[in-house]
């Protein structure tokens, strides 16, 4: 939340505070002069239990802040701030093709992907689902409000075969989970790879264009052959021992511009974060509260004047 004005009559608040200060000043030397006519000065003091000249500047600190706040008041103030927009609905789908075992993010780009999606799904006011695809598209979770359980979804994900990597399949599998059609609906696409395998992109998109569903495309990795250790597990299956670039930045990006959405390239997860966070949907609201600023510079001059006559009333 932010508040923002116009600069316009930052000169006229310079003079008037300047005003303020020097007419504060001169008046109290003014009234000294004017209480020192009595004639046992000390005496006086003692009777009404204070001193005669009030040192304190609060009143003129009051003056000053209530010029601002009409300063600010006159200068089209407007306060905005943005806010998630609550209708949205999102669908993360990872890559778990064994490529994502590369240590190029630390501790690799699987790990830190689930590490940045988890903060996402804490983050982020919205219904989330969740798919990942190697060769084959996997389903873990349609779109849900239940964050705990998607938590634990995403700690659990680990590199899954067949080999190869389903891009088109699993943005066919991510249109099913959504819930409404009155929602803003998101895919967020998260590879390092290329579709080869299953459904074309361009069998894809059709589909995903039709159901006004925006993607996002996250391409991870650098450019270098990037050699790996792969679990046992994974021998013959989905395995690679050396990852060569294989990033289809072109067809990402073309997903991402037939969709309306974006496409960024992340070689660090502090970059996977910042792409992450510019995904989500926000709305802006902006309030013009002139009325409420001038109300309290009134409150203010009030409060002014009454310490004037009161605690700080100097005599005669």
């Amino acid at each position: 939340m932010k508040l923002v004005f116009s600069n316009e009559y930052i000169n006229l608040l310079v003079i008037l505070v300047g005003m303020i200060v020097i007419l504060d000043i001169t008046s109290r030397k003014a009234a000294a002069k004017r209480a020192l006519r009595f004639g046992n000065f000390t005496t006086l003091e003692k009777v009404i239990g204070r001193k005669l000249i009030q040192p304190d500047i609060i009143p003129m600190i009051l003056r000053i802040l209530a010029v601002t706040l009409m300063i600010i008041g006159l200068s089209d103030p407007k306060l905005i701030y943005e806010q998630d927009v609550s209708e949205a609905e999102y669908v993360i789908a990872l890559d778990t093709s064994s490529s994502m075992t590369a240590p190029d993010f630390y501790p690799n780009r699987i790990e830190a992907a689930k590490q940045v999606v988890s903060s996402f799904i804490e983050d982020v006011h919205a219904n989330i689902g969740l798919i990942t695809f190697s060769g084959e598209a996997h389903v873990k979770s349609s779109v849900t409000s239940d964050k705990e359980k998607l938590l634990h979804i995403v700690e659990n994900i680990t590199i899954e075969p067949p080999a190869g990597t389903a891009i088109g399949d699993a943005l066919i599998g991510a249109t099913t989970l959504f819930t409404g059609r009155n929602t803003t609906r998101i895919i967020i696409l998260i590879t390092d790879g290329q579709n080869n395998a299953g459904t074309p992109i361009n069998e894809t998109l059709p589909a995903i264009k039709r159901n006004n569903i925006t993607v996002y495309t996250i391409g991870m990795g650098s450019n270098v052959t990037i050699n790996v250790t792969l679990p046992s597990s994974l021998y013959g299956k989905n395995a690679t021992y050396a990852i060569p670039p294989t990033l289809d930045e072109v067809t990402l990006i073309t997903i991402a511009n037939e969709t309306g959405g974006e496409y960024n390239r992340a070689e660090n997860t502090t970059s996977l974060q910042e792409i992450f966070k510019s995904t989500i949907q926000r709305k802006t609201t902006t309030l013009e509260p002139t009325f409420y600023i001038m109300m309290g510079a009134v409150l203010l001059l009030i409060l002014e004047w009454g310490l004037e006559v009161t605690k700080y009333k100097i005599i005669p």
